[in-house]
């Protein structure tokens, strides 16, 4: 049975002190763990990330099937057949990622960029065949964040080995070939307007 801490530590420890309360095992005192209490944070988060998208994702696949795929049957080709592919695997992608990420404490914007323009795409195109091109903006803002990274580690590939500096000798010719390229510039032209 577990026994009463003893007066030195209820005075260090009032029970119900948050992460410094005390468990009682064995006749000792020990900390509650703090690793217990981000896993419980942990799992509330999850759970509320999941109450949160989940009917809005659940909503809106709703209206597009019970629309589109249903009501409108007859426009339903192989291309809208397609997208329906690719609406699943964003949802699946963007509504995972968003719960991953609430249970990890992180932003996941990206998440909730993609689970808006997905929901978006599935509102639309109860309305329109072209509301699929909305998802265009996926890859225009993956160029746009990470385009210029490529591209500069890209310059980095082709470009040479950086040139070495020039001695004085090296400047003075350089300089010397640019006055006499000057100087025949100038000769050419003054023969023009003669």
């Amino acid at each position: 049975a577990a026994q009463a801490p003893t007066a030195r530590a209820r005075r260090a420890h009032p029970a119900g002190a948050g992460a410094g309360a005390l468990r009682q095992g064995g006749g000792k005192a020990a900390p509650v763990s703090m690793a217990n209490q981000a896993a419980k944070k942990a799992a509330s988060a999850t759970k509320a990330a999941g109450k949160a998208y989940a009917p809005v994702l659940a909503a809106a696949w709703a209206a597009f099937v019970g629309f589109r795929v249903l009501y409108r049957f007859s426009s339903m080709g192989l291309l809208q057949w397609l997208g329906c592919g690719v609406l699943a695997l964003s949802s699946a992608l963007a509504y995972s990622g968003l719960v991953a990420t609430a249970a990890e404490r992180k932003a996941g914007s990206e998440f909730f960029d993609l689970f808006v323009v997905t929901v978006a795409v599935l509102v639309l195109s109860t309305l329109s065949d072209w509301a699929w091109l909305l998802f265009l903006s996926v890859p225009g803002y993956l160029v746009y964040v990470y385009g210029g990274t490529a591209l500069s580690f890209l310059k980095t590939l082709t470009a040479g080995p950086p040139a070495e500096p020039m001695s004085q000798e090296e400047k003075e010719d350089a300089d010397a070939r640019l006055k006499r390229a000057k100087e025949r510039r100038e000769r050419r032209a003054a023969k023009r307007r003669a």
